[in-house]
């Protein structure tokens, strides 16, 4: 579940992790909420506002499971991130910083999926290189 409230960004997930919408928001500038659980909880890393992700989720249609987190601790998170200004700012300005990386910028990202795709295109296996810093998991 994606929830946009006027200023601020939340994702709570629902097991299905896909986080361009708090990537999205990041660029933005908007101050972002996320459970501390999966990709979301490495990538992000102190540019949301984290909370735990304590509840089990399970989708038996695509076959993911997960956890999400309470409605209590998405609520509190909502409210904090409202009731501090610095809070807020600082969000904004961590979620700025770390999108304005190298790591997260489009010609990278562009040149790994041309390698994977180049790669599966002649059906060779996914090997990283040395230089690489995370492997490109094989689909």
């Amino acid at each position: 579940m994606d929830i946009s409230v006027a200023d601020t960004h939340s994702f709570m997930g629902n097991g299905v992790l896909l986080h361009n919408t708090t990537m999205e928001a990041m660029a933005c500038g908007v101050p972002c909420i996320a459970p501390d659980f999966a990709a979301l909880g490495e990538w992000a890393h102190a540019a949301v506002y984290r909370i735990p992700a304590v509840t089990p989720l399970r989708h038996v249609e695509i076959g993911t499971v997960g956890r999400s987190p309470t409605a209590e601790s998405a609520a509190q998170a909502l409210e904090d991130v409202y009731r501090y200004p610095e809070q807020r700012e600082a969000l904004r300005t961590a979620g700025l910083a770390l999108l304005r990386q190298q790591y997260f910028q489009w010609p990278r990202i562009a040149n790994q999926f041309d390698a994977v795709i180049r790669t599966v295109a002649e059906g060779r296996a996914l090997v990283p290189t040395a230089h690489e810093e995370q492997a490109v998991p094989v689909c």
